[in-house]
C-alpha cells in the first residue's frame, strides 16, 4: 500500500507514450523549467478592446473599437495587420482590419452574430466564424463563400481551397470553390421598389431594368439583428443614381449597374430618428427632436446641421437637397439648407396628431421640387406649391388639386388627392391574396399565382412589380 507521500509523488508525475522508444515515459511536473518568455508584439486585455504592445517597453495602445462591445485581437502572419473581432452595439458581430503601425481601420465588416474566430488564409483571404455562420472574405473584403452553422477547430489548406472544420468526434472537409451552399441560411432581400423615374426596379437581391425587366445585377445587402427597435423608417430607397439600404448600417449600390459603393466611414440611423432621401439618392437627412443633419452620399460629408422649431415626426428632402421639410407637433416647417426658415404652418390639431402614429406621416417633394405633399394615412393629404423656394424666398400658392385655397388674406385647407403608390392601366383593378387577380371593367381577368405587395412603374402603369419579380402587361 502506497503512503500518502507516495501518492503525492505519483500525482506529480506526467506520463506520455514515446513513439521513438516504444514505451511510456514519466516526467516530474515539479521539475524546474525555463521561464516563459514574453514575445513582442503582443496584446493585453483592456477594458473593452485589447491593447497593443508593439515592442519591448512600448506603451500599450488601445485598439479602435466601438464604445459598447467586447473584442479580441490577433496579428497577421506578416505583422502588418491586426484582426480585431467580437461584438458591438446591439450584439452584431464586428471585424476590423487595423494597420499595425498607425492603428487606422482599413476595413470594417459587420455580421448578424458575434465574431468568434478569424483565420488568415492564402491570397489575403479570411475565414470568419460567428455563432451562426461561417464565411470567407476575399482580399477586397467581399464574401465569396458562406455557410450556416458555427465553427469548431478550423484548418485551411495551403491553396485556400479546402477547409477542415470539426472537433474530436467529427471533421468536415469542405471544398470552398465548388461545394454547393445548400446549408446556407435563406438570404433576406429588399421589398419591391422602382426609382422615381421608373428606370430601375429592385426586389429581393436583384436589380432589374425598370422597363424591359432585364436582370442587371445581384445585390448583397446585409441585415443586422436588433435587441430593441430597428432602423429608421424607411430603411431603404431606390434613387435615380443610388440604391440605399439602412438596415444595421448604411449600404450603397450604383443604380445603373448594381456596383457596391464604399462609404467614407460608417453611418447608423436607428428607429428613434426620422430619415428622408433625395430623389437621386445622393443626399440623406436624418435626426430626432429638433436637430437634423443633411449629408452627401457616398462621402457621408455633413452639408448642414439644422435646428428646427418642431419635434420631428417626418422629414422630406427636395430633389437637389436644397430644401428640408419637417413635420411635427401638428406643424409643417420648411428650411433652406443654409438654415433659413422659409415657412412654418399648423396643419393638424394636437388631437388629430394623437390619433395617428408618427409612421402615418410622409413628406414628399415633386420631381421638379416645386410641390410639397404631406401624406397622411387613410388617403388624406395636404399640398403646397413652392415658387422661388430654391432662391430662399418661397411664394405659396394653390397647387394642382390644391390642398390650400387662398382668397386674399384667407387661407382655407382642402383635403388633397390620396397618394397613388400603385397605378394600373385604365379600367383595371387588382384583387390581392395568395394569388393576384387583375380584373377589367369589361369582365376580362388575368390571374397570377403570386401575391403582393404590388408597385407600379411611375411612368408606365403597364409595368408592375411584386416580391415575385417584374411583370409587363403588353397590348393593354
Amino acid at each position: 500500500m502506497k503512503s500518502r507521500g507516495d501518492r503525492r509523488d505519483a500525482d506529480a508525475q506526467q506520463c506520455a507514450w514515446t513513439w521513438a522508444q516504444g514505451e511510456v515515459t514519466a516526467r516530474d511536473e515539479r521539475a524546474p523549467c525555463e521561464p516563459r518568455r514574453v514575445a513582442d508584439p503582443r496584446f493585453r486585455r483592456g477594458q473593452d478592446a485589447p491593447e497593443f504592445i508593439a515592442s519591448p517597453g512600448a506603451e500599450p495602445r488601445p485598439l479602435p473599437w466601438p464604445d459598447i462591445g467586447v473584442a479580441e485581437a490577433t496579428l497577421s502572419a506578416d505583422g502588418r495587420t491586426i484582426y480585431v473581432y467580437g461584438w458591438a452595439g446591439d450584439g452584431e458581430g464586428v471585424l476590423r482590419l487595423v494597420d499595425a503601425d498607425s492603428l487606422e481601420v482599413r476595413q470594417h465588416h459587420e455580421f448578424l452574430d458575434s465574431v468568434t474566430r478569424v483565420l488568415e488564409g492564402p491570397g489575403g483571404e479570411l475565414f470568419v466564424a460567428t455563432h451562426g455562420e461561417r464565411c470567407i472574405l476575399d482580399a477586397s473584403g467581399r464574401p465569396r463563400w458562406t455557410r450556416a452553422g458555427g465553427a469548431g477547430r478550423v484548418a485551411w489548406s495551403p491553396s485556400g481551397r479546402l477547409l477542415a472544420d470539426g472537433d474530436s468526434a467529427c471533421v468536415e472537409l469542405i471544398d470552398t470553390h465548388h461545394a454547393p451552399d445548400e446549408s446556407a441560411s435563406p438570404l433576406a432581400g429588399l421589398p419591391p421598389m422602382f426609382d422615381p423615374d421608373g428606370q430601375h426596379f429592385v426586389v429581393g437581391r436583384t436589380l432589374y431594368d425598370g422597363h424591359s425587366g432585364a436582370v442587371r445585377a445581384q445585390l448583397d445587402p446585409s441585415f443586422g439583428r436588433y435587441l430593441e427597435g430597428g432602423p429608421a423608417s424607411p430603411p431603404w430607397h431606390v434613387g435615380t443614381e443610388l440604391i440605399i439600404c439602412n438596415h444595421s448600417r448604411l449600404q450603397l449600390w450604383r443604380a445603373v449597374d448594381g456596383k457596391w459603393l464604399p462609404t467614407d466611414g460608417q453611418l447608423r440611423v436607428p428607429h428613434w430618428e426620422s430619415i428622408a432621401y433625395s430623389r437621386s439618392g445622393r443626399h440623406v437627412v436624418h435626426g430626432r427632436h429638433r436637430r437634423v443633419r443633411l449629408r452627401e452620399l457616398p462621402s457621408l460629408a455633413t452639408l448642414a446641421s439644422l435646428d428646427l422649431t418642431v419635434d420631428v415626426d417626418a422629414l422630406g428632402l427636395s430633389p437637389g437637397g436644397e430644401l428640408v421639410a419637417a413635420f411635427g407637433e401638428g406643424r409643417v416647417e420648411l428650411r433652406h439648407r443654409s438654415g433659413a426658415l422659409l415657412h412654418t404652418e399648423p396643419v393638424l390639431t394636437s388631437a388629430e396628431v394623437d390619433e395617428r402614429s408618427p409612421d402615418d406621416f410622409r413628406l414628399v417633394f415633386s420631381a421638379d421640387g416645386r410641390h410639397l405633399r404631406l401624406h397622411i394615412a387613410a388617403g388624406e393629404g395636404l399640398d403646397w406649391s413652392l415658387e422661388g423656394a430654391e432662391r430662399g424666398h418661397p411664394f405659396f400658392q394653390p397647387a394642382v388639386n390644391a390642398a390650400w385655397r387662398i382668397d386674399g388674406d384667407t387661407v382655407t385647407r382642402v383635403p388633397g388627392p390620396p397618394p397613388q403608390d400603385l397605378q394600373l392601366p385604365p379600367g383595371w383593378t387588382l384583387e390581392d391574396g395568395p394569388s393576384t387577380v387583375f380584373r377589367h371593367a369589361d369582365g376580362a381577368t388575368i390571374t397570377l399565382p403570386c401575391a403582393g405587395p404590388w408597385t407600379s412603374n411611375p411612368l408606365d402603369p403597364r409595368v408592375l412589380g411584386s416580391a415575385s419579380g417584374l411583370f409587363i402587361f403588353r397590348g393593354l
